[in-house]
C-alpha cells in the first residue's frame, strides 16, 4: 500500500521540524554549542601564541593572542569566557570572547605607548595569566627641504 502526501501537508511538516529544532539553540547551522557543565571547573588557561611581540605603538600586533581553557583533567572547554585587559593604553579586539570546541580564544592587541605593555587574560575560576609585548615608537620619516 502506498501513501500519497500531498506537498502542502509535506511543507508544514518541515515547518514545524525548523521550529523544533530552533528552539532547541544554536545558530541554524545545525550545530549547538552547549555552555560549561555547572560542576565543571576551569583550572588551566594557556597561552598558545602571540607572546612576547614587539609592535609600534597605537598599531595591532602581526599575531592574535591565541589562549587555550582546559578543565582539571586537561580536556578543553568549549564556551568559557575569557577576558583581554590590555594596559599602558592599549586595547584588544574582541575584550571578551569565547572559546570555540578546541577551548581557543583569539584577540588582537594593540599596544599602547612604549615600551612594556602588559595584557591580562582571565578566565572562568578566577585562572588569569599576564602577557608582555614590547611597543616602539613609530619610525621618524625624513622629508627634505627644498
Amino acid at each position: 500500500m502506498c501513501i500519497v502526501i500531498p506537498h502542502r501537508i509535506r511543507a508544514v511538516a518541515a515547518a514545524a521540524a525548523l521550529l523544533v529544532a530552533a528552539s532547541c539553540g544554536g545558530d541554524g547551522s545545525g550545530v549547538v554549542t552547549p555552555t560549561p557543565d555547572p560542576g565543571e571547573t576551569v583550572t588551566k588557561l594557556t597561552l598558545v601564541g602571540g607572546g612576547g611581540q614587539t609592535g609600534v605603538a597605537g598599531q595591532p600586533l602581526p599575531l592574535p593572542l591565541v589562549v587555550r581553557v582546559a578543565d582539571g583533567n586537561d580536556r578543553p572547554v568549549r564556551n568559557a569566557v575569557v577576558n583581554f585587559l590590555a594596559k599602558s593604553g592599549g586595547s584588544a579586539n574582541p575584550s571578551q570572547a569565547r572559546t570555540d570546541t578546541a577551548g581557543i580564544a583569539r584577540s588582537v592587541w594593540t599596544l599602547g605607548m612604549p615600551p612594556k605593555q602588559e595584557l591580562r587574560v582571565a578566565g572562568a575560576g578566577g585562572t588569569e595569566l599576564v602577557v608582555a609585548a614590547t611597543a616602539t615608537r613609530a619610525p621618524v620619516r625624513a622629508t627634505r627641504g627644498w
